[in-house]
């Protein structure tokens, strides 16, 4: 496994990023509407630029992803803490010890933290501001239907 990600044109397969990581990516890696998220093995979470293949930031000590809003990114650190970081800076605005609710599932849908403790119980989390979910990829979304419906017209 390499330590380089790879964004690739769908229908002609051509490369159109390579973004090195620096060691091996051997865990899941994120797709948000601006930004790709990807954590190496030994930690390090890269925030990278989704069309232009180029960190905006790093951040240490990283277990793995949480969740995205507009503007924060949530990751469960190596000592089981979730971070919240600011999301066009990857700057630490606070740590929250999570015990017993120790289980930090990704969300890859929304912006909704999900918690869980060894018993069962799960409690989902999400910013006062933000009553509604926040989809993580609409944007993406989004620009898919526009090529679609141009697509359509053309033909």
């Amino acid at each position: 496994m390499g330590g380089f990600l790879y964004a690739i044109e769908e229908e002609s397969g051509r490369i159109q990023w390579r973004f090195s990581a620096g060691e091996a990516i051997r865990k899941a890696v994120y797709v948000g509407s601006d930004a790709v998220f990807v954590v190496t093995e030994l930690g390090e979470m890269s925030c990278v630029d989704r069309e232009k293949g180029i960190a905006r930031w790093r951040i240490t000590e990283v277990d793995h992803f949480v969740a995205q809003s507009p503007t924060r990114v949530y990751v469960k650190d190596h000592f089981g803490r979730l971070l919240i970081l600011d999301a066009s800076t990857g700057n630490i605005l606070t740590t929250i010890r999570m015990e017993p609710l120790k289980h930090l599932a990704a969300n890859t849908v929304n912006d909704r933290i999900y918690l869980g403790t060894d018993r069962g119980l799960v409690q989902s989390l999400r910013e006062s501001d933000l009553e509604k979910p926040v989809p993580l990829i609409e944007k993406v979304m989004e620009e898919k239907t526009a090529e679609v419906k141009t697509d359509a017209i053309e033909m």
